[in-house]
């Protein structure tokens, strides 16, 4: 099946319109529109990697060679039991440094100005071994200030799950017209950012201001 087939068949799969598949690229750091999507489709255009990443994901593909390519899925001649047990090898093995392919997480740090094409977690920021990093963080923020203390202190490193909303009470890392800030996401009435040290006053987020969410804390 050709690749524009195959996209658009996942798409209908999941009960899902043109314009939403649009949305969720948009959303997730990858702009389009529902014209976009069509010529997929259509076999006019093809998408870039990272929104072919984005596809699967949406779509829930976890067997790219299989679903694209038609090459058998070995997993899939396993019953149950034998998926569970090779699931759960595969994990042993994931927690084991030894049988894994070094990483290295990009490291942002507060005290340095970004522009917002930078944040992509690919460019402008160092390198950090990933090692002691939990399996599904995707960058590092390196706290400044006292504004978040004693949670997280001057200095500390803190690791971020990659995600474009939370929820009121999460703690995440932001965007804000120029700066990086790692703050508490509070939404009740407006958005507002709010410190762990009640000396600093919340940040409220104005509808002007160029403001992104990057990330969820997860350690």
């Amino acid at each position: 099946m050709a690749l524009s087939d195959t996209l658009a068949a996942l798409r209908k799969q999941k009960g899902l319109s043109q314009t939403q598949v649009a949305a969720f690229l948009s959303e997730n750091g990858a702009p389009l529109t529902q014209k976009g999507v069509s010529k997929w489709e259509r076999g006019d255009t093809t998408p870039s990697a990272a929104q072919f990443l984005l596809l699967c994901e949406l779509y829930q593909v976890r067997d790219v060679l299989s679903v694209f390519l038609d090459q058998p899925n070995e997993e899939a001649t396993l019953n149950a039991s034998g998926q569970s047990r090779l699931r759960e090898y595969l994990h042993m093995l994931l927690a084991n440094e030894e049988f894994c392919e070094p990483r290295a997480l990009p490291l942002y740090d507060m005290n340095t100005a970004y522009k917002a094409a930078d944040l992509t977690h690919r460019a402008a920021a160092a390198l950090l071994p990933a090692s002691q990093a939990p399996q599904d963080a995707a960058f590092a923020l390196r706290v400044r200030g006292e504004s978040m203390s004693p949670l997280f202190e001057d200095g500390q490193i803190v690791y971020l799950q990659a995600c474009a909303s939370l929820c009121a009470g999460d703690f995440g890392a932001f965007f804000l017209n120029g700066a990086l800030h790692c703050k508490l996401y509070m939404a009740a009435a407006g958005t507002e950012l709010v410190s762990v040290n009640e000396k600093f006053p919340p940040i409220r987020v104005q509808p002007h201001d160029d403001f992104r969410i990057l990330g969820k804390v997860i350690r």
